[in-house]
């Protein structure tokens, strides 16, 4: 990573800082303009140089897309030096989502409802652009948290959520083994689970695709769990492509729902993710509620416990009130009225 990305070093306009990541196709930098106010960016560079012309075209058809989605990072230039190509993005130092699943699983449903919502927005209008001479959509094809990044409020709290660009799909099947490629991409745990059912086959993504996997981010972040578990990659598959989806107890109502979002046939899906999203609004408050009860009767019970223990500790604790026995010798004897009794006669 540090001959990739080595502190200091000039592309056109930008300095190297640091390394912030790398994958069996790209890497990618921070770097800042040279020029004052000094903006941060991100940098991102090929591993292998023989994909140059690929890269290339690749950027450029994104930066296309970028400048018309308010969802996504912006390829901002495209630098040449030495015969390589680097793509210059904008720069969100939240991070993936991957790094922050863990404090959203603890947010209200509707808020994380909300954050998806801005997805939804960016894939549909990506899949409303006409691409090449046939017309057809773009298609991102590589949806997941590590793809996903977030944008953080003055407090440090999730704002919105982004998308980056995707990675270089065209080119890696292109200069891999067929091996090399399942083993680098195929297979990456993080990616498989959000993988359709046709990709899984080794079939060309289409925008269906993308709404498969944003139904699987969705099932993933408003359950707790993906649509589908198991103990290695190749498991994983098969049960995409042969199982129904896992619906969650408190989620049955919306199992429907999720099983038409994560059809096998990509026909049956629904025709966009908002559409996805409208369906299971209704279902998620009504969830969000129960667990709001759940919570206060599970509060309320804690509550009741430390009170009746903290009530057994004082009597254990309390001393003889009455040493003496006076209160012995003063209570009514045998055949004498009890105080209740004489208020009664009165």
């Amino acid at each position: 990573m540090a001959q990739t990305c080595p502190e200091g070093l000039r592309l056109g306009e930008y300095r190297i800082l640091r390394a912030l990541g790398e994958g069996p196709v790209t890497f990618a930098c921070l770097a800042e303009a040279i020029a004052p106010p000094h903006r941060r960016v991100v940098v991102k560079g090929l591993q292998n140089p023989d994909l140059t012309p690929l890269f290339r075209d690749h950027l450029r058809r994104w930066a296309i897309y970028t400048h018309q989605l308010t969802g996504m990072v912006e390829v901002l230039d495209l630098v040449e030096d030495a015969g390589r190509v680097y793509g210059v993005l904008t720069y969100e130092p939240g991070g993936p989502l991957a790094e922050h699943w863990g404090a959203l699983l603890r947010e209200p449903l509707s808020r994380r409802l909300a954050l998806l919502e801005g997805i939804a927005r960016t894939l549909d209008a990506l899949h409303k652009m006409a691409s090449g001479a046939d017309g057809s959509a773009p298609v991102y094809a590589a949806l997941h948290p590590r793809n996903i990044l977030v944008r953080l409020d003055t407090d440090g709290r999730v704002q919105s959520l982004v998308l980056d660009v995707p990675g270089l799909r065209a080119a890696s099947q292109e200069s891999m083994t067929r091996s090399e490629t399942l083993t680098a991409t195929t297979l990456d745990p993080e990616h498989a689970l959000y993988r359709a059912p046709e990709q899984v086959k080794g079939e060309a993504p289409t925008p269906a695709s993308d709404r498969y996997a944003f139904a699987a981010l969705t099932h993933h972040l408003l359950t707790g769990r993906p649509p589908f578990e198991a103990p290695d990659t190749l498991a994983l598959y098969e049960k995409i492509t042969k199982a129904e989806p896992a619906i969650p107890t408190e989620w049955a109502e919306a199992a429907a729902i999720f099983r038409r979002a994560l059809a096998r046939d990509p026909s049956q899906r629904y025709p966009t993710c908002r559409a996805l999203l409208a369906d299971l609004e209704d279902r998620a408050h009504q969830v969000e509620a129960l667990e709001r009860a759940a919570e206060a009767y599970a509060t309320a019970t804690q509550a009741l416990e430390e009170a009746r223990e903290k009530a057994r500790t004082l009597r254990e604790e309390a001393p003889d009130l009455d040493p003496a026995g006076r209160r012995a010798r003063l209570a009514p004897g045998p055949g004498l009225p009890r105080p209740r009794e004489l208020a009664r006669r009165w």
